[in-house]
């Protein structure tokens, strides 16, 4: 029987590299778990939990925001990253088009705008990452701008918004 010694290493929150990844860790992760009603608001009591939870998916949204990957991109770096680890704790790996029908849902139930001011708001608490503030600014701006705009989360099928232009 083969034993592996695990190896711990500690990673400064105060490196450049690293503050953003500390800052989503200490500011946006508890700020998340205060509105954890609101977010679990959004799935039926019996059936439709996730297996993946959604304060931590809406952190791993908000920080794949941040960061500018696209979905396969980030759920590997959920996995293998020790920053994104850092940043999020332990969550257990998914399959990207998690994050797709998690921000469907989002979209579905009008809580997108929402789940993103909180976040937006734990990181203006600091001011001092402005590059994440307005990544997550712009982000909110786009999804008010977006909202008369017909998405595949939508009820109806693209075919049909796209028949009716």
């Amino acid at each position: 029987m083969s034993t592996m010694n695990a190896i711990t290493v500690n990673i400064g929150g105060d490196a450049p590299a690293v503050r953003p990844f500390a800052l989503m860790r200490g500011r946006v992760l508890p700020a998340l778990e205060r509105k954890r009603g609101d977010l679990d608001a959004m799935y039926a009591p019996v059936m439709g939990r996730p297996e993946v939870d959604p304060v931590r998916l809406m952190a791993v949204t908000a920080h794949q925001i941040m960061q500018r990957l696209p979905d396969r991109a980030c759920a590997e770096a959920c996995l293998y990253d020790a920053r994104w680890r850092l940043a999020l704790g332990d969550i257990t790996d998914f399959h990207p088009t998690t994050l797709v029908n998690f921000r469907n849902r989002l979209a579905e139930s009008g809580k997108a705008r929402f789940a993103l001011e909180t976040c937006r708001d734990a990181i203006s608490a600091t001011r001092t990452e402005s590059a994440l503030f307005s990544a997550l600014s712009a982000s909110i701006s786009f999804i008010a701008s977006i909202k008369a705009c017909p998405f595949p989360h939508s009820s109806r099928s693209m075919s049909d918004s796209m028949a009716e232009a």
